[in-house]
């Protein structure tokens, strides 16, 4: 569960602010202007979300100031804390620096502390269940609307992606074909099988046909 949200420098909130302990129904208010977007903004920058989901043109606008090409540090952060089922605690921070004589700005990416790259950060996310190429940390106006009306074939797709499920798909259509193999190679077995048993049979006959000339053979020689 996301317990807090640790924000640095990020949009209008300036110096460090600590939002929490969150519950599992937290309810944020205030007057229009007061920071309410801009703290579920910071929950998306934090999550990986792009530059299109945080109403940003660039990273430098992210960092506190930066709208007026005056921002207050040369970098901006923010921090989830996680509580575990094992009770532990798990902190991802993701933080924006100005690059040096640059008017850009780069993301860099920890967990608990370490640094990682983009793509072990969302990786340890998505196995916490959340899925930053679905947005499902956030559920916005018209969404449902969206999902209800998607197509059978695509509703699954999402459903795979957000279950964790679609990352094995490789490996499954990988069996997938090896099992259709398999099956291929038994029916081809299964028709040898009868092949051989129609054959058998055959052979089963003629052997008594066999049986019957070499006794009638051997009663015509007794006889003569």
């Amino acid at each position: 569960m996301l317990s807090y949200i640790k924000i640095n420098n990020f949009k209008t909130y300036v110096g460090e602010i600590v939002v929490g302990p969150l519950r599992k129904l937290t309810v944020v208010l205030g007057k229009n202007g007061s920071g309410k977007s801009n703290f579920t903004d910071a929950i998306g920058f934090v999550m990986g979300t792009g530059l299109d989901m945080l109403r940003a043109s660039n990273f430098v606008t992210l960092i506190h100031g930066g709208n007026f090409k005056k921002p207050a540090s040369d970098r901006a952060s923010v921090t989830a804390v996680f509580n575990l089922e094992d009770g532990s605690e798990k902190e991802f921070t993701r933080i924006i620096k100005i690059q040096q004589r640059r008017s850009s700005a780069v993301s860099s990416y920890l967990i608990n502390g370490k640094e990682v790259d983009e793509k072990a950060y969302l990786a340890e996310l998505q196995s916490l269940g959340v899925c930053v190429n679905f947005e499902n940390f956030f559920i916005f106006q018209g969404n449902v609307e969206t999902f209800v009306r998607m197509k059978a074939k695509n509703f699954t797709s999402v459903i795979e992606d957000l279950s964790g499920s679609g990352t094995l798909k490789t490996d499954y259509d990988g069996l997938h074909r090896k099992m259709r193999k398999l099956e291929d190679r038994l029916n081809q077995l299964v028709l040898q099988r009868k092949t051989l048993m129609i054959e058998n049979k055959k052979k089963k006959a003629e052997m008594l046909i066999y049986k019957e000339y070499h006794n009638l053979i051997n009663e015509l020689v007794r006889i003569s």
